[in-house]
């Protein structure tokens, strides 16, 4: 479980200016993560707790949407270890690369065409 935002880092994280200025604080990847799911905020920790088993076991959500990361960490596998994703369909077409085109660099070393 992450942390939540409201757990202020220990001193060796934090980055601060010689005069404390908060202008210059920087979080880390975790502080900054914790930050986006404020937990202890709204009072989903003691819930959490108190309902170990309330996190969607059994239950079957579609996703339509113009692009996922299905190589996202948080799709892989559910709390009891099943596979998160059930399936894919891309109908979109957007991603798709033609490879079928052979092309050779130029002198300079550019694909002409190529951004």
């Amino acid at each position: 479980m992450l942390p939540s935002s409201s757990e202020f880092l220990p001193a060796e994280e934090r980055t601060c200016t010689k005069n404390n200025s908060m202008a210059s604080l920087r979080l880390n990847e975790a502080s900054f993560i914790a930050s986006l799911m404020p937990k202890k905020e709204i009072g989903a920790d003691r819930f959490i707790e108190s309902h170990p088993t309330y996190d969607g076991r059994g239950v079957i959500i579609a996703i339509f949407d113009s692009g996922i990361d299905p190589a996202a960490s948080g799709l892989q596998v559910t709390s009891d270890r099943k596979p998160k994703i059930i399936d894919i369909l891309d109908c979109t077409g957007s991603g798709d690369v033609d490879t079928s085109k052979v092309v050779k660099v130029d002198a300079d070393g550019y694909i002409a065409g190529a951004s």
